[in-house]
């Protein structure tokens, strides 16, 4: 049944029940709640081919879309944490391992009227994150930046209209 797999991924499916999954809601087509309150997008996709393949079986949660750190997770019982950015702050976590990214993007500055971007001036950057590693990532390249959340693409966009905002962070 499991041919292709080594001694030691043979014995932990056998020996795994239910892996529980933290996910985030709001990052179409990555990971998103469709409007039926469905998990969706491409982790979850890859998830579903992993546990076909596996026999593994997957349980979802959803991040909240606030400032979370490792009490969230521990208090969850979350296994496997989804759509964590490859970014140096990640990295470099004591407590949570990295594995080889599945899908790749890259970020971009995005303003009104062809603004360009310099990282020597204090900028508000507009980001949808309820994680803190990727404000802390955004302010080890550019220490002026003045980082917003927002708790949706949407809404950063929004203050960046309304001119809350110069730039929104976004892939």
């Amino acid at each position: 049944q499991y041919k292709y797999f080594s001694k030691e991924e043979k014995m932990f499916i056998e020996n795994t029940d239910v892996i529980r999954v933290a996910y985030t809601a709001n990052n179409i087509p990555i990971s998103y709640t469709d409007d039926k309150g469905k998990y969706n997008g491409i982790t979850l996709a890859v998830l579903e081919k992993i546990s076909e393949i596996t026999e593994l079986e997957f349980e979802y949660v959803e991040i909240p879309d606030t400032d979370i750190d490792d009490d969230f997770f521990t208090k969850n019982d979350i296994d496997l944490i989804a759509d964590v950015e490859g970014n140096d702050v990640n990295k470099d976590l004591k407590y949570y391992f990295l594995s080889v990214p599945y899908f790749q993007s890259e970020k971009i500055f995005i303003a009104e009227n062809e603004m360009e971007f310099d990282d020597n001036k204090a900028y508000t950057v507009a980001i949808h994150s309820g994680s803190k590693t990727i404000e802390d990532a955004i302010l080890g390249y550019y220490p002026n930046v003045n980082v917003k959340k927002y708790t949706t693409m949407e809404s950063c966009f929004d203050a960046l209209e309304k001119g809350n905002a110069d730039f929104v962070l976004g892939n």
